[in-house]
């Protein structure tokens, strides 16, 4: 569908758009049964604007500011009630009367005040279910961006139906990321005199929309947008710290993603002066308090020097971040499982160049990869890799996790698994001295699980995501459980020593 095709304006110029809500003309007189305008003064910037319909003002100040920029008001939509709709006799104050509809009088008047003439476009709304009435306006201004793509979105929320800034609002929240909402407009009333003003409504739903992405989502889209059009040195440091964070998500990107908490630790521990109350409150700085709490509130678990991998997985569950939950799983968790005493051997083999660090991470995913796989497939008698995988893919499919668990139903295939395999130049030992007989079969089963969930980012054959969410729970759960047990062990074994 097109709008206003053969009057678009030519390439490169903004297409500016005024949406807003009609209103009733005039006020109604008991006496005389009838609807009288009368006159009145909006104020903007140090201009005046006479009117005789409240909806009137808005529309010519807009205009005026685009005419001191070369630009002009191309198109208002108008989003008109039944009520408004109706053709009322109507009193102006030289005592003529006319029968006019809301749309009527704009369409009438305005032209008289703006040059050159808007054009007009009526959109019918049921102000109690106005869902149909959003998404014509919402296909409307769709078809207009698709049309001339420098499209600027000006709201009106003065006047209008009940539920005019409500409506506004939700066709805001749908277009957000599509269109470019420059700003809207309302009226304050102060001591008798009626000043049109940019609401802040715009910027505070941006802002919150934006937090919400963040820590729904972890997408900052929204939130560098809001600071671009509302620029504020104070929150740099911290959206460099949640850029690395984004990323990491996105990416599945571990590296980024912890450096990103790391620095949102560093941020949230320094002290800073209490200076709040001195923040103007036309300044995007006051959100800054309620944009450092929402992320403490959110990531507070990971924001200490002591997180765990196991921390930063249940957060990513929480989240529903299952792509970031695997890529955890497969790439810290065998340096947790070599520091919980799962399994060990003699990192002192790994060969690096002098000025550089170990790497010790890659080299316990290394090791832990090309040792457990093989040593469980033999465990569980199985002649092949597919054979194996086949196998896995059934364990979680089953999700008999609670009963392997209590059962301990893997007992007699823990006890055929090799305490000592190699890899390469390193010799590993699976369940040192320090893990005890009694342990043995939970251990094996959790690395069961480990193996059948680093696996499903290689193929995810006939599971749902309730199948790996479900998995991901319990793998959470033994882990919790197994470190309370093999913590107490080591002590024990240590002792008698």
């Amino acid at each position: 569908m097109s709008y206003f095709r053969d009057q678009l304006p030519e390439t490169g110029r903004p297409f500016n758009v005024l949406l807003l809500g009609l209103s009733i003309p005039g006020s109604y007189d008991r006496g005389r049964q009838k609807y009288v305008l009368r006159e009145g003064t909006f104020y903007a910037d140090g201009e005046n604007y006479p009117y005789l319909y409240q909806l009137e003002p808005i529309p010519r100040m807009l205009a005026s500011d685009l005419r001191k920029k070369e630009e002009t008001l191309d198109l208002i939509i108008m989003l008109e009630t039944d009520k408004a709709g109706e053709k009322r006799m109507v009193v102006f104050p030289d005592k003529t009367e006319k029968l006019l509809s809301a749309d009527q009088y704009m369409r009438k008047t305005l032209p008289a005040y703006i040059k050159p003439a808007p054009r007009f476009k009526t959109i019918p709304i049921n102000e109690y279910a106005p869902a149909e009435g959003i998404d014509e306006t919402v296909r409307c201004l769709r078809s207009l961006k698709n049309e001339t793509p420098d499209l600027r979105l000006y709201l009106d929320e003065h006047g209008g139906f009940r539920e005019t800034s409500l409506v506004l609002e939700a066709m805001v929240s749908l277009l957000r990321n599509e269109i470019n909402v420059q700003e809207v407009y309302t009226v304050h009333y102060t001591e008798g005199k009626a000043e049109i003003v940019i609401d802040p409504a715009l910027k505070i739903f941006d802002f919150v929309s934006g937090i919400n992405e963040f820590t729904y989502y972890g997408r900052i889209e929204s939130l560098k947008r809001y600071y671009e059009k509302n620029p504020d040195p104070s929150v740099q440091d911290l959206m460099a710290c949640i850029t690395d964070v984004a990323s990491g998500i996105q990416l599945s990107n571990i590296l980024k993603f912890e450096s990103g908490l790391d620095a949102l630790g560093r941020y949230f521990s320094r002290e800073r002066p209490l200076d709040s109350e001195k923040t103007p409150t036309d300044s995007p700085c006051q959100y800054l308090a309620l944009f450092e709490e929402a992320i403490k509130n959110d990531y507070a678990s990971l924001l200490t020097p002591e997180r765990t991998t196991a921390d930063e997985i249940a957060w990513c569950l929480k989240k529903g971040f299952y792509q970031q939950c695997l890529t955890l799983l497969e790439f810290r968790m065998p340096t947790d499982l070599l520091d919980l005493g799962v399994y060990s051997y003699d990192r002192s083999r790994l060969s690096v160049p002098a000025d550089r660090q170990p790497d010790f991470h890659s080299q316990d995913v290394f090791v832990f990869y090309h040792v457990f796989p093989d040593g469980l497939r033999r465990a569980l008698r199985l002649d092949s890799p597919p054979e194996f995988n086949e196998w896995l893919l059934t364990f979680l499919k089953n999700q008999k996790f609670e009963s392997i668990w209590a059962n301990e139903e893997l007992r007699e295939e823990s006890s055929y698994f090799p305490s000592k395999l190699t890899c390469g130049d390193f010799r590993t030992e699976s369940f040192p001295v320090t893990v005890s007989a009694e342990a043995r079969p939970r251990v094996f089963a959790f690395l069961l699980l480990h193996v059948a969930l680093r696996q499903t980012r290689v193929s995810t054959a006939n599971l749902s995501v309730n199948h790996i969410v479900g998995a991901l729970q319990f793998y959470l759960k033994w882990y919790g459980e197994l470190s309370k047990v093999l913590a107490n062990e080591r002590k024990d074994f240590f002792r008698e020593k």
